[in-house]
């Protein structure tokens, strides 16, 4: 029998409770004026313990009262742990609305993880676990959760432990760890909530974006701008793609006869149901370790730089054309340019992610806690504006005048972001700015920045960078922000940025190689260079298969190298990119909101910002806040659903990736980690 406890009016109520007997029998629960219905119950391998689970719902007005747990027989020992939650589904009898689905698993080891279906909303749905384990290690709860009790039983012949944790949202995965070998037994369980609204001021996305608008400051001569990703992904193409995803034979199929052909040609794709087109959906939205997607939009170009716009049995497909690209979004009709995506420019996709939120999301990264530096904050809001840019821009070296290093990190289809950090002082109270984040290429000679890159890209092309919110300088109330030409990094303030590639993805020999080489020699001299690149994939080809991965090895480097010139007439040996260069407000040109004067700009430089909702043309619908539930072409927060595959063409020998378009980053997990970073630093 356990003490006196409430359960609140409307409260699904929990009871996890653990018995040592012989028999192993399993209990019954009545107490508080309610009825305890059993969900679960299970022993850990060879051991004479049970764990059992039971759940009730409120009434009307708090029950009080004692729970008592009753046995078949005399047990040796007995604990329990028992909680409630609230704003949660009332359907049902005794809880059964609330808790959707029960898993239950048992193991010997040192770890455990049970897993559930998917869940009824990754977002708002609370995942709970006890388990029972013996001997009584130390338990420690999984990535994200939080240990709600732990309490060890006292046998005749030993000792148990059982322990409880829960997490809100996030993968359908409970789990814990110990450090010795036990035998071990859980029941996990997904809790609906109903709809969770945060505390203090409406959510309302679109007007708190509008109020943060940001102002864009670009050099004149940009050729791609912040532009509609709706209304570019209507005119692509949607191609399948097979490892290895680099090689033009996967792409359309493997096996297909040339020329190989998209999964939906251009201009028929729809993203919105009830528009007219091929709908994205889960029949052409695999994205996995062997199968995935891409978009293109105006096709490739073969190592000379020379169009190709199909994928032959001859094409090389090497780059992405991005000369199209800019003609199709060319401000003057005459030259060639599309209306649909002339008229998308100037804008962004806003997307609010609530406190909630936020904990599901931070608390479904395994490492590391990111949780707590969301606790650092109070009733915390990101706000969100992506800037989606048709094409990247980036050489290996200005020095460099080949191909190779020209086109090294360049690609269409790009994903930049600002994220404002908005806090509430106390519940009710206005969201203020604290923090501003801005995605860009990396930053090597300032170790004192905190950023963190895209970890779903291998070639970590994109970074972001956090500040405090009191660095930027608004107009109004509107963050500026400056733009570097080609690559779109995103600054706080104008001038030439000094820029990096990463270590294990740089550039060297005029970008015939990637990847940091140790000791490099200088080869600018050398007009056998190549035979050098050949020598080192012989010998990668020798140590993978022996004699037959010698020679293939071999022919592929006789091949890249004839196609690529590779050794002949480059120089240097480290690349180094150019520096990122920016526009001031008196030369650049400016996007702003409508009628917001930026000073220092004449009105000729100024260019209103046109994102808005239900902007209705070409006889499709248009909206500039994020809803993930019906708008396909966002990735799923969680990993359901949504186009996850990348927003440019894939191009051949590219091992990094680094020349493919981009596939959408989680933003708000790479802000988060730099703000991590930061604190490390001292910084933030």
């Amino acid at each position: 029998m356990t003490g006196s406890f409430a359960v609140g009016a409307g409260q699904v109520a929990l009871a996890f409770v653990a018995s040592i007997s012989a028999g192993g029998e399993t209990p019954t629960a009545a107490g508080n004026g309610l009825t305890w219905d059993m969900i679960a119950t299970i022993q850990p391998p060879g051991i004479g313990t049970r764990l059992t689970c039971f759940r009730t719902l409120g009434g009307p007005s708090s029950a009080i009262g004692v729970l008592t747990f009753n046995f078949p027989q005399s047990q040796l020992a007995c604990a329990w742990s028992i909680f409630q939650y609230d704003q949660i589904d009332q359907s049902g009898v005794n809880g059964s609305g609330a808790v959707v689905q029960v898993q239950s698993g048992s193991a010997t080891g040192t770890t455990i993880g049970v897993v559930l279906g998917p869940l009824a909303d990754p977002s708002t749905s609370t995942l709970v676990g006890g388990i029972l384990l013996a001997p009584p290690e130390v338990i420690n709860p999984g990535a994200g959760f939080v240990a709600i009790d732990q309490q060890t039983l006292v046998g005749p012949t030993g000792q148990s432990r059982i322990q409880t944790e829960d997490r809100l949202g996030g993968s359908s995965t409970v789990d814990w760890t110990w450090s010795a070998t036990a035998a071990a037994a859980a029941i996990v369980l997904e809790v609906k909530a109903t709809t969770i609204v945060v505390s203090g001021p409406p959510q309302d996305a679109a007007g708190l974006a509008k109020a943060f608008e940001p102002v864009l400051v670009l050099m004149q001569d940009e050729r791609f701008v912040p532009s509609n990703a709706k209304a570019y992904i209507e005119q692509c193409a949607l191609w399948k793609a097979e490892t290895p995803f680099d090689d033009k034979n996967s792409w359309g199929g493997k096996g297909a006869p040339f020329d190989r052909l998209p999964i939906i040609d251009h201009g028929h794709i729809s993203v919105l149901a009830g528009e007219s087109g091929t709908l994205l959906g889960p029949a052409n939205l695999a994205d996995s370790q062997i199968e995935e997607r891409f978009i293109e939009l105006t096709g490739w170009k073969d190592p000379s730089g020379n169009p190709e716009p199909k994928v032959t049995a001859t094409s090389k497909n090497r780059y992405s054309e991005r000369e199209f690209i800019a003609q199709l979004y060319n401000y003057t009709p005459m030259e060639g340019g599309n209306d649909q995506l002339r008229d998308s420019r100037f804008w962004y996709h806003a997307e609010l992610l609530d406190t909630h939120l936020l904990a599901a999301l931070l608390g479904s990264v395994p490492a590391p806690n990111l949780t707590n530096v969301l606790a650092t904050f109070k009733n915390p809001a990101l706000l969100n504006y992506y800037l989606f840019f048709p094409a990247h821009e980036q050489s290996a070296d200005p020095n460099c005048t080949n191909i190779e290093a020209l086109e090294f990190n360049c690609f269409a289809g790009e994903w930049g972001c600002i994220s404002i950090l908005l806090e509430q002082v106390q519940p009710g109270s206005d969201f203020v700015p604290s923090l501003i984040g801005c995605t860009g290429c990396f930053i090597s000679d300032n170790p004192n920045i905190a950023q963190a890159p895209d970890d779903g890209d291998a070639a970590k092309r994109i970074w972001m960078k956090v500040f405090p919110f009191t660095a930027a300088t608004l107009v109004g109330q509107s963050p500026q922000l400056f733009v570097a030409k080609g690559t779109h990094s995103l600054y706080l303030q104008p001038g030439p940025v000094p820029v990096d590639f990463p270590d294990d993805s740089r550039p060297f020999l005029c970008a015939t190689g990637e990847g940091t080489p140790v000791d490099q020699p200088d080869n600018s001299t050398n007009p056998f260079a190549a035979e050098g690149i050949l020598l080192a994939k012989t010998m990668a080809g020798n140590g993978l298969l022996g004699p037959i991965g010698a020679l293939a090895g071999l022919v592929a480097g006789i091949v890249e190298a004839a196609e690529g010139n590779y050794g002949l007439g480059i120089t240097g040996e480290l690349d180094v990119p150019p520096n990122d260069v920016t526009a001031d407000v008196s030369t650049g040109l400016i996007i702003r909101s409508a009628g917001l004067n930026v000073p220092g700009a004449g009105p000729d430089q100024q260019q209103d910002w046109l994102a808005a909702q239900g902007v209705m043309q070409f006889g499709r619908r248009y909206d500039f806040v994020v809803d993930r539930a019906s708008q396909v072409w966002w990735p799923g927060q969680f990993g359901q659903g949504g186009y996850t595959g990348h927003w440019g063409p894939r191009v051949t020998i590219d091992p990094f990736g680094r020349r493919a378009g981009m596939k959408f980053p989680s933003f708000w997990h790479m802000f988060f980690l730099a703000v991590a970073n930061g604190r490390t630093l001292h910084v933030l």
